[in-house]
């Protein structure tokens, strides 16, 4: 449980689950009432792709400053919420804030550092000209910025399967991002999830709308793309190549058997 000296509410969405989650959900909100606010889905609404999930869930924030933690993801610092919110109340300069995280690699069970940046400060030209660096788990927002992006630009936008990225970019035209050096909060690396997928094909799609995202935003801010062009095109050819020299070699296999 958060330690903090303010209050502060968990809107907990349960999008039409068949697991048993909405059950669980309930027995917490009624063990803490102050704190868990559920939503609970009759219908599917992630799976509409029309915006109807967004809608839902600005409607339900109501804090001055906006957290995430999906389902798979768990926080380990009590402080985290009071060092965060404490950051951007004496900061506002800053768009938004994160930390560290380690990743929870669940195939093997082990534990690593995340590899995300160690920088401290992250602006713009970093998000843009590099990878993400980061993790959903553990940004705070404000949330005036995010209900500004959520009804101008979200909308906008075509169906990245990236949907936190575009928002971190969003952020960095409003100000600063700090990144706070703590660990506070673990990552869960599920085999087969959407940005750690086993199929080689829906996992190059899944780089390849990097890609896309920052030339997006490079035209929309008019900024440089040259970098960003380069980089993609490399990231195709280097996806190609990899596939023409595994038939290559199946092909020169069933060759050399024709002729035995």
């Amino acid at each position: 449980m958060q330690k903090t000296n303010f209050r502060f509410e968990a809107v907990v969405h349960d999008d039409a689950s068949t697991d048993g989650t909405a059950a669980i959900i309930k027995e917490f909100a009624e063990k803490y009432p102050d704190i868990i606010k559920p939503i609970y889905e009759t219908e599917n609404q992630y799976s509409k792709h029309d915006g109807s999930l967004i809608r839902i869930m600005d409607a339900h924030m109501r804090g001055k400053y906006i957290a995430y933690c999906e389902g798979d993801d768990y926080w380990i610092d009590p402080l985290k919420l009071q060092k965060q919110v404490d950051l951007l109340e004496a900061n506002p300069e800053y768009s938004m804030c994160c930390t560290n995280c380690i990743d929870y690699i669940q195939k093997s069970g082990k534990l690593r550092n995340s590899p995300l940046t160690n920088k401290h400060v992250i602006v713009l030209d970093d998000l843009l000209y590099n990878e993400n660096m980061i993790a959903t788990l553990t940004a705070l927002c404000r949330k005036d910025l995010i209900l500004e992006y959520n009804s101008k630009l979200f909308k906008l936008f075509p169906k990245w399967p990236l949907g936190d990225y575009p928002l971190w970019i969003w952020m960095a035209t409003k100000g600063k991002i700090c990144k706070i050096p703590d660990k506070a909060a673990v990552y869960r690396i599920l085999a087969g999830s959407a940005s750690h997928s086993e199929d080689e094909n829906k996992g190059f799609f899944f780089g390849l709308a990097g890609y896309e995202i920052r030339l997006y935003f490079c035209a929309l801010l008019n900024k440089p793309s040259l970098l960003i062009n380069i980089k993609r095109k490399y990231y195709i050819l280097r996806f190609v190549g990899r596939r023409f020299w595994r038939q290559f070699d199946k092909l020169k296999y069933l060759y050399q058997l024709s002729y035995k």
